[in-house]
């Protein structure tokens, strides 16, 4: 395991147990200034040893530990690390759904171009749910994700990402009441799926969990 000394930017942590590719990370990011990996290990456990800040954490899906991504997720944000992006070879949907549940950001292959997961890291510092292919597969084929309808599924992502009721139903072109409607419906269908969402809090997460964001005209409204 290797630590390093202060960023130039996001300090990203590296879960791997093959150094060739903690190397190839290294040199993808040396033309990405705001990006460093200032962690790596092996292991969570050998990441958290190191006791060294970091910003995200990019998680090989499958170690050589027996660890599991839930474990390796849960262990992650326990240490107060909630932005944690998965690299896969894209074998195993089965620990990508795993990851999913977990609360990952996204799932990205380790085949991608250094530009796309350059592009990934930046969107996982900053909170926001990564949309590849790969996800989107892990989070259609996870049965605790309920179906929601559109219009549903658009209250849910403007709603979580901090939006008020009010602000949801003019943005929609709804009433109010017309949301909060929507808001009832949401949380029946998650609960009935074994996932209650009882506060904004957990609906944001939820949401980031189910890759469900809002559509780019409103990022660009921010």
């Amino acid at each position: 395991m290797t630590g390093a000394g202060e960023s130039r930017g996001v300090r990203i942590g590296v879960v791997e147990d093959h150094e060739l590719l903690i190397e190839g990370l290294r040199q993808a990011l040396v033309a990405a200034p705001d990006l460093e990996v200032v962690a790596a290990g092996g292991s969570v456990n050998a990441i958290l040893a190191l006791n060294i800040p970091v910003d995200m954490v990019i998680l090989d899906l499958s170690l050589d530990d027996d660890s599991t991504p839930r474990g390796n997720v849960e262990q992650l944000h326990q240490a107060g690390i909630d932005k944690v992006l998965v690299l896969t070879t894209g074998d195993r949907p089965d620990l990508a759904r795993e990851a999913a549940r977990a609360g990952v950001l996204g799932v990205i292959r380790k085949s991608e171009s250094a530009g796309a997961i350059c592009a990934a890291m930046r969107s996982a510092a900053a909170g926001q749910p990564i949309g590849t292919i790969d996800w989107a597969t892990a989070i259609d084929a996870d049965l605790s994700r309920p179906r929601l309808a559109p219009r549903e599924e658009e209250t849910l992502a403007l709603y979580a990402a901090g939006e008020s009721a009010a602000d949801v139903a003019e943005l929609m072109g709804v009433s109010k009441n017309t949301v909060n409607l929507y808001l009832t419906r949401i949380r029946a269908k998650y609960a009935a799926a074994g996932s209650p969402v009882a506060s904004r809090t957990q609906l944001r997460r939820t949401a980031q969990r189910d890759g469900i964001v809002p559509r780019p005209w409103w990022r660009a409204r921010k």
